[in-house]
């Protein structure tokens, strides 16, 4: 994973380091940079010029939704690396046309946020990672189902969700980290807590069903969200399982209280593997293979919000090649 960007001569440097390292590694594959045309992005094309002189190489620009998909599956063939040059938005899409391909991807964290990134700070050469596969129904219709994705981060569901849906809506009137702040409060103001019947299949074949009310959840398969919040701090995206968190109903006061540990990492215990005292009664941790939960109003999948009412999530063992 390349060093995240920061407006900043060193961390260009350092990017630019990095980017001769990884082209050293793959001096006989192609190279293939998808980017969002943007003008924050100019530094990085004219460095990608500089570096790539007497390798074979393509920049491919996204012009619309879903664009990065189709990029990336054109390349199906094998002995191609793809570099992702944005945020885990562009990280998703792609994702959607490289899962099962020998391709390899590289991201290039140029986003806001960054999350995906996050889990994997220290170089470990070429590595295959899980993702989820994951249908979603917009209604209470069975037969009104999305097509089939995957997620390579983290979907979350709840009070968070509803954040990126207002935030989004409150990005028209006010900008950056104040559209945020707004979406926020917004949200803290209205009704809290959703009633969810929740099914967990764990890697033994067992079932556990929850029928409950939810602040939020998340199944994860890498360890941070939201630009920074490292609530699930025990997934490993090469277990072959999908961590799930669940805070449920609590008031507004203890939400407060405990919000920052879920930030920092710090509610669950990393050699018990379950959550610390504070949390008894009201988290929710396991690890499994699948998740089916219903009675949901919005999913957020790798920052990307979506209208839903249910979703089915399994796990997709080792289906992504990454350069790391």
């Amino acid at each position: 994973m390349l060093s995240h960007l920061k407006k900043d001569d060193n961390s260009y440097d350092v990017f630019y380091q990095n980017l001769l390292e990884y082209t050293k590694v793959g001096e006989r594959m192609k190279h293939i940079f998808i980017i969002k045309p943007d003008q924050n992005n100019k530094n990085i094309e004219a460095m990608i010029v500089k570096v790539m002189q007497g390798y074979r190489y393509e920049i491919k620009y996204t012009h619309y939704p879903r664009h990065a998909t189709l990029l990336a599956k054109s390349y199906s063939g094998c002995n191609y690396r793809i570099y992702a040059v944005g945020g885990d938005g562009m990280i998703h899409e792609i994702v959607q046309g490289l899962v099962g391909s020998d391709n390899e991807l590289v991201v290039i964290p140029t986003g806001t946020g960054n999350d995906f990134a996050r889990s994997f700070p220290e170089k470990d050469n070429i590595r295959r990672i899980d993702a989820m596969r994951y249908r979603f129904f917009a209604e209470n219709d069975s037969t009104k189902k999305s097509e089939e994705r995957y997620a390579v981060n983290i979907i979350n569901f709840g009070f968070d969700s509803r954040v990126v849906r207002k935030t989004d809506f409150y990005k028209k009137v006010f900008p950056g980290s104040a559209a945020y702040a707004a979406g926020v409060a917004d949200t803290f103001c209205h009704k809290i807590g959703e009633d969810w019947l929740v099914e967990l299949e764990y890697d033994n074949g067992e079932i556990e069903k929850f029928n409950s009310r939810f602040t939020l959840a998340l199944a994860a398969n890498c360890q941070y969200y939201g630009g920074g919040f490292r609530s699930a701090p025990l997934a490993d995206p090469s277990d072959g399982l999908i961590d799930f968190i669940a805070i449920q109903k609590v008031s507004r006061m203890t939400f407060i209280r405990l919000i920052g540990d879920y930030k920092k990492g710090t509610h669950l215990d990393p050699v018990m593997k379950k959550p610390f005292d504070k949390f008894n009664g009201c988290m929710v941790y396991r690890k499994c293979k699948s998740i089916n939960i219903s009675g949901i109003n919005d999913l957020c999948s790798d920052g990307e919000i979506e209208k839903a009412f249910a979703i089915k999530i399994s796990v997709a063992p080792g289906v992504l090649r990454i350069a790391t």
